[in-house]
């Protein structure tokens, strides 16, 4: 698994994510995030257990991969994230 993106960039995507997971402890779907890099478009997906939510962002560099994630955990530590580039 390989990514590169602007750290900026990828703040602003996983926190409008972030926002769409009501993280319902009864429903465990809600509080999770998947990231998905697919020939150069990263896709971040989270849902409310009605809904799904996806933010996109084409020309990233990377090797297409799939992960999930947990929202909240995985927002936390991006948004602590000072570096330029992630």
């Amino acid at each position: 698994m390989n990514l590169k993106i602007k750290t900026d960039t990828l703040k602003t995507m996983v926190s409008k994510a972030a926002k769409a997971s009501i993280n319902n402890k009864m429903v465990p779907l809600t509080g999770l995030m998947n990231i998905e890099l697919v020939n150069g478009k990263l896709n971040i997906t989270t849902s409310d257990a009605v809904n799904f939510f996806t933010v996109s962002e084409n020309d990233i560099a990377g090797e297409n991969f799939s992960v999930v994630v947990l929202t909240d955990l995985f927002n936390k530590l991006v948004s602590k994230t000072t570096s330029e580039n992630v």
